[in-house]
C-alpha cells in the first residue's frame, strides 16, 4: 500500500503542460535560444570554421564581414590572429559547462542542508541557519575572488568556487519548503506506520519540493554564467588560451576604441545565453507553480 498521497501531484505537471504552454511566448523563445546554445556547444568541433587556439600574427585584428572583412573570418580575428567566431562557438561550451556544473553542485549542497534543517529541526536547523548566516555575510564575488587567488584557476576550480558561493538560496528556500511538507498529514501518517526517514525523504519530501529546486536551479545557472564571465574578465577565472567569453572581453579592452566588436559580440552572447536561461526558468515557474500562488 502506498504511503504517499503525492501520486496525483506527480502526474499533474505533464497533464498541465500542453494547456499552460499556450501563450508562454517568453518561455518558447528562451527554450529555442537555449536549445540553440546547447546544439552549438555539443557540435562545436563541426561548426567552428577554424581552430580556436591557432594564432596568426599576419591575420590579427581583421574586421568582421559587416565592417569590411572577409568570409574567411566572418567575425574577424582577435589581437593574436585567432578566429573570433570559432572562439565564440567554443566559448559557448565553456559557459554551459561552468553554469550547469556550478548550479548542479550548488543544488546538491544547498538542497542537502535545507532539507536536513527543515526535516530534522532542532540543533540541525540552528547549525544550518548559522552556516547560512555566515555565507550571506560574505559578498559572493569578493569571496570567489579570494578563493581563486588562493586555489588557482581553471574550469573545475571555477565550478567549485561558484558552487560554494551560490548554494545559499537553495538552502533558505528548501529549509522552509521541506519544513512545511514534513508537517503534512501524509508524512505524519507515514512515520506512524513505521516508514524509515530515508523512505520519507525519498517518497514524501523530495517529490514535493522538486519544483522549488528546478526553479532555483535555472536562476542560479544564469547567475553562475554571469559570475564566471566576470571572474574571467577580472583575470581570475578561466585563463588563456581557453576561449572564455569573459576572457575574450578582457582581451578586447586594449582595442576597444578601434575594434569595439571584440567586446560587444562576446557581451551580446553572454546576454543572450543568460536571457535564455532566465526565460526558461520564468516559464517553468509559471508551469510548475499552481494557479493563484506566487
Amino acid at each position: 500500500m502506498t504511503l504517499s498521497s503525492t501520486s496525483s501531484s506527480r502526474g499533474k505537471i505533464p497533464r498541465l503542460l500542453p494547456a499552460r504552454l499556450a501563450g508562454r511566448t517568453g518561455f518558447c523563445i528562451g527554450l529555442v535560444l537555449l536549445t540553440g546554445f546547447i546544439f552549438i556547444a555539443v557540435f562545436a568541433p563541426f561548426i567552428a570554421p577554424h581552430d580556436p587556439y591557432t594564432q596568426s600574427l599576419m591575420a590579427r585584428l581583421k574586421p568582421p564581414v559587416w565592417a569590411g572583412g572577409t568570409w574567411e573570418y566572418p567575425f574577424g580575428t582577435d589581437g593574436y590572429g585567432r578566429d573570433y567566431l570559432s572562439r565564440l562557438i567554443y566559448g559557448t561550451r565553456i559557459s554551459l559547462i561552468v553554469g550547469l556544473g556550478a548550479a548542479a553542485l550548488a543544488t546538491v549542497i544547498g538542497t542537502t542542508l535545507g532539507v536536513v534543517a527543515g526535516v530534522m529541526g532542532g540543533y540541525a536547523n540552528r547549525a544550518v541557519s548559522f552556516i547560512i548566516a555566515i555565507r550571506l555575510a560574505l559578498p559572493s564575488l569578493l569571496l570567489a575572488l579570494a578563493i581563486l587567488q588562493i586555489a588557482g584557476s581553471g574550469v573545475f576550480v571555477v565550478v567549485v568556487v561558484l558552487a560554494v558561493t551560490h548554494w545559499d538560496r537553495f538552502a533558505v528556500v528548501l529549509r522552509t519548503a521541506s519544513r512545511q511538507v514534513a508537517s503534512q498529514d501524509y508524512v505524519i501518517r507515514a512515520r506512524a506506520m513505521g516508514a524509515s526517514e530515508m523512505r520519507i525523504l525519498r517518497s514524501e519530501i523530495f517529490p514535493n519540493v522538486l519544483n522549488h529546486i528546478v526553479i532555483i536551479f535555472t536562476f542560479e545557472m544564469a547567475q553562475c554564467i554571469l559570475a564566471a564571465a566576470a571572474l574571467s574578465f577580472l583575470g581570475l577565472g578561466i585563463q588563456a588560451p581557453e576561449p572564455s567569453w569573459g576572457l575574450m572581453m578582457s582581451e578586447g579592452r586594449a582595442f576597444l576604441v578601434i575594434n569595439p566588436w571584440l567586446i560587444t559580440i562576446a557581451g551580446l552572447a553572454i546576454m543572450l545565453l543568460v536571457l535564455a536561461v532566465n526565460l526558461v526558468g520564468d516559464g517553468l515557474r509559471d508551469l510548475i507553480v499552481p494557479k493563484g500562488r506566487s
